[in-house]
């Protein structure tokens, strides 16, 4: 007996279908041999409906065949009568615990897609690069400053597609969650086909990686740099009259 599993039963097949349209299972047991449709329909049905729902099939003493045509049609296991529980019960615990962790990948994925959404609008830059170091989106905006295209990057390890990474890796502060205020930055040249261009850059971590958002401070460091070139140049002036 499995603790705290709630099972439900169908005394046909075309009463099972009803129930998985309306239940998302964690793991479907059938026997292969039902009247009507037989646990290999049954199966290919199952899969057309719910095909990352781990599926067991029962299959009766020496039916190799038919466990094989069952794995072929995408069944988890087969399990031979009689059953032994011990394996059985083992069984259906692994493709729970798979079902878990695809629901898990799932959920991590849509987070990714809703950061994704959100950050489609975003003025500034901003790439998000996951726990793997592997850049997972690429905003329109970055492409904008960078010039770097989102298939360029995006898949891709950060440390080959991100120019300057290891220096934004290891100068960037890390904010271990979206702060009230302002993230602090940090203001790094960084050298982008052949330009070397100023961004101002801040990261948040999230549980799917760390979002990176900068801007291009270039144009002002350079109006920066023509005010100071004209205050020396007038100071020099006055101090050396004609």
């Amino acid at each position: 007996r499995m603790v705290g599993a709630r099972i439900d039963t169908a005394a046909s097949a075309r009463e099972a279908l009803a129930q998985i349209e309306a239940t998302d299972y964690d793991a479907i047991v059938t026997d292969i041999k039902m009247p009507g449709m037989d646990g290999l329909a049954l199966l290919s049905e199952i899969k057309g409906r719910r095909p990352k729902t781990p599926t067991l099939l029962i299959t009766g003493h020496g039916e190799h065949d038919l466990a094989v045509q069952a794995l072929r049609g995408g069944a988890y296991d087969f399990v031979a009568k009689p059953i032994d529980r011990d394996y059985f019960v083992a069984s259906l615990e692994r493709a729970i615990e798979m079902r878990r962790l695809d629901r898990q990948v799932e959920e991590q994925k849509l987070a990714l897609e809703q950061h994704a959404r959100v950050l489609e609008h975003v003025g500034d830059g901003v790439f998000l690069v996951d726990e793997d170091g592997i850049v997972r989106l690429w905003n329109p905006a970055a492409e904008v400053i960078t010039g770097i295209r989102p298939q360029e990057v995006i898949g891709r390890p950060a440390v080959e597609a991100v120019p300057g990474w290891p220096t934004i890796l290891s100068l960037v502060p890390v904010e271990r969650a979206a702060p009230p205020g302002a993230s602090r930055t940090e203001t790094l040249p960084v050298e982008v086909g052949g330009r070397e261009l100023w961004l101002s850059f801040s990261a948040v971590e999230f549980s799917d990686g760390i979002v990176y958002a900068f801007r291009d401070l270039t144009a002002e460091r350079l109006v920066d740099s023509l005010k100071d070139e004209f205050v020396a140049t007038m100071s020099h002036e006055v101090r050396t009259p004609l």
